[in-house]
């Protein structure tokens, strides 16, 4: 109820005050249902009604103002510059702050209606009824139109700017405006910012295209160049044009990649062709010539070819298989095969009643044929004939007939005589047919040949040839790094060819080479143990034939040595001991431009020290207020920057390339800074 005096009465909300206050996201409104809004709306006009009847506005009863910001916040906006909160909290009913001089405040006083006519005291009497409100932690309040904040004991805290829509252009953006809280602001984006699905670039509100920006440069002589027609990045590689001087044919031009200039000579592969023969490390080398003709190998199924990298026949080939040779032809192996031929007569068949005869084809007695019909044969010491290559006993005979008894017809048999029936007639053995000294041939006992093999001997037992392993006889066993070669039990065997040591290298030795028979010296194997014969190095192994050792380092402690004296080894025992440090060998910083110094004998001391170390091309060093400085000299004089064909000058204290060194047409720079002649 009102207490009396003058109510203290909000002002009606304005008529922009609906869009003034900003409304909370739509997500968050469209998931407020209809019910509750309708509500929500019926209580607030309710309370709105109540405010204009006289009713004090508190914390919990919104003014008009608080009420239509709600209104806006419940009710889906139409307006799509309205700005949208990010705060957390609803203002008014839910959570909202206290509405007075047209913003959410944290803290108002309010007074009974007509207060000031009933009092006399003007300061008790305000007290007395007046109150001052705040609102709960957490409400939204006003920090301006367009930032909204959350009260914490009475005070407005934090802040969140306006959420405005996306504008229609890419390249421009709505911004919410102090004076109204609207987002009626249309403007640029910043500059740089990417549009069009990052094919342009926006400028001054508008996108503007732009081209794809390619790789960095691997270095100067390949760059990355954007192809219009591809739309592709392509790395282009400078092309040098090659000197047309013989004496660079063998060398090629190519782009230095630390300065994308073309001065960088590279020797061409080996056995490139060139104007005489063939580059070799840079350089032409004539060809060796090859003569008109090669000479006639000593082999028919060999023939000698040129070797062009010596001008010499020293390269054998094999003759093609088929090609003709003094006996027959070559076989694709350096062998020639004899062409088959018969010999005059071939050798008994083991059936008697069959002979051999030669096989045109191959020169050999493999055909068989069987004798005459009724050809005499033997068969069980006796007559008989033959049938169809089969041997059948005569008829007339019967029996068999008994061995001579002779010993000199050992290679004949009696047979049986048709006519009488008696074994009187005597018939040769079978040639081959084995005999006390060899093999029987046409009667006789012939004594069997032996072959002749190193470190073995033959006798004949039964006609056949028995081997006996021999020992003690001198021999050669094909190894030309054996010496005194000898027959044991049937082998040749060679005592190794010994070598003398070599004297004078631990990491070398003397072998024998087998395609020689010579004793030749060969390198010890990398990493082999030796000694160099030094008393101060340790570790000693083989390194490419020559031995070599770690020096034996000797530690130098400062807690032990003064600062002149140091650790060496003593090579006479190998051992380290105390000497002086060698002359002009730093013991300790000076003071200024001095350094302090051994004078050789283990004394440390003073020495005045030159500043020659920073001395260039470009500068001089010089002792100023006792410190060593840089002082610039030849201002704008020539200097060496040790750079191909670039000029440079003094500038300060650096020697700075200014220009490329530019030689007259048709001249080009390619060695140093040297103009040679070339042509295009």
């Amino acid at each position: 109820m009102p207490l009396g005096g003058q109510q203290l009465l909000l002002p009606p909300p304005a008529a922009g005050d609906l869009q003034k206050h900003r409304s909370v996201q739509q997500s968050t409104q469209q998931l407020l249902p209809a019910v509750q809004r309708q509500l929500v709306l019926s209580l607030r006009r309710q309370q709105y009604d109540a405010s204009q009847d006289g009713h004090q506005a508190t914390a919990s009863t919104p003014s008009s103002r608080s009420l239509r910001a709600h209104y806006a916040l419940t009710t889906p906006s139409k307006d799509p510059s309205a700005a949208n909160p990010v705060g957390k909290y609803y203002p008014g009913f839910f959570g909202g702050a206290l509405y007075y001089q047209n913003k959410l405040r944290c803290q108002r006083t309010v007074c009974t209606p007509g207060w000031r006519s009933s009092c006399g005291d003007t300061a008790n009497c305000r007290n007395k009824h007046c109150r001052s409100e705040s609102a709960g932690d957490g409400s939204i309040c006003d920090i301006n139109p367009c930032i909204q904040g959350n009260c914490y004991r009475g005070i407005c805290m934090g802040g969140s700017g306006a959420t405005c829509p996306s504008h229609t252009n890419e390249c421009r953006q709505y911004k919410c405006s102090p004076k109204t809280g609207q987002c009626r602001e249309s403007c640029p984006v910043p500059n740089g910012t990417p549009c069009n699905n990052g094919l342009g670039s926006c400028l001054c509100g508008s996108c503007v295209p732009v081209p794809p920006k390619c790789p960095s440069d691997p270095d100067k002589c390949n760059k990355y160049v954007f192809d219009e027609a591809t739309k592709k990045c392509n790395l282009v590689t400078t092309q040098c044009t090659q000197p047309s001087d013989p004496k660079y044919e063998c060398k090629e031009l190519r782009c230095k990649k630390g300065t994308g200039l073309c001065t960088a000579f590279w020797n061409k592969p080996d056995n490139t062709q060139c104007s005489v023969g063939k580059c070799q490390k840079g350089v032409c080398v004539p060809s060796a010539v090859c003569p008109a003709k090669c000479p006639v190998h000593k082999n028919p199924c060999k023939y000698y070819e040129c070797n062009e990298a010596t001008g010499k026949c020293d390269i054998e080939k094999n003759v093609c298989e088929g090609g003709a040779c003094p006996e027959g032809t070559c076989d694709g192996k350096g062998n020639c095969i004899p062409a088959p031929k018969c010999p005059p007569s071939c050798g008994p068949h083991p059936n008697q009643c069959k002979v051999y005869e030669c096989n045109f084809s191959t020169g050999k007695c493999t055909n068989e044929r069987n004798k005459d019909q009724g050809a005499t044969c033997t068969i069980n010491n006796g007559p008989g004939k033959c049938d169809e290559g089969v041997c059948k006993p005569d008829p007339k005979c019967s029996g068999t007939c008994p061995l001579p008894t002779n010993p000199r017809q050992e290679c004949k048999q009696l047979v049986c005589n048709g006519a009488t029936g008696v074994c009187d007639l005597l018939a040769n053995q079978l040639d081959g047919t084995l005999c006390k000294d060899g093999k029987c041939v046409a009667g006789e006992c012939i004594q069997a040949t032996c072959p002749v093999v190193p470190c073995k001997s033959f006798v004949i037992v039964n006609g056949q040839c028995v081997e006996v392993p021999a020992t003690g006889g001198t021999c050669d066993d094909g190894n030309s790094c054996t010496v005194d070669d000898k027959c044991v039990s049937g082998v040749c065997q060679g005592t190794p060819k010994v070598c003398a040591r070599r004297q004078g290298s631990a990491c070398t030795q003397s072998v024998c080479n087998n395609a020689t028979g010579n004793c030749e010296v060969v390198k010890l194997q990398d990493g082999f143990p030796c000694n160099d014969g030094v008393k101060c190095t340790q570790n000693d192994v083989c390194l490419n034939g020559t031995c070599k050792g770690t020096p034996l380092v000797c530690l130098r402690r400062r807690q032990t040595f003064p600062p002149c004296k140091t650790s060496s080894c003593d090579e006479a025992t190998g051992t380290c001991k105390t000497v002086n440090a060698a002359a002009n060998t730093t013991c300790g910083p000076g003071s200024g431009c001095t350094v302090n110094i051994c004078d050789g004998n283990g004394n440390c001391q003073n020495s005045t020290t030159s500043c020659s170390a920073l001395n260039g091309p470009c500068k001089r060093g010089e002792c100023i207020a006792g410190r060593c400085q840089e002082v610039a000299v030849n201002p704008g004089q020539a200097c060496e920057d040790n750079l191909l064909c670039i000029n440079s000058v003094c500038i300060g204290t650096s020697c700075t390339p200014v220009s490329p060194v530019t030689c007259p047409p048709p001249g080009g720079c390619f060695a140093g800074a040297t103009c040679v002649e070339v042509s295009h």
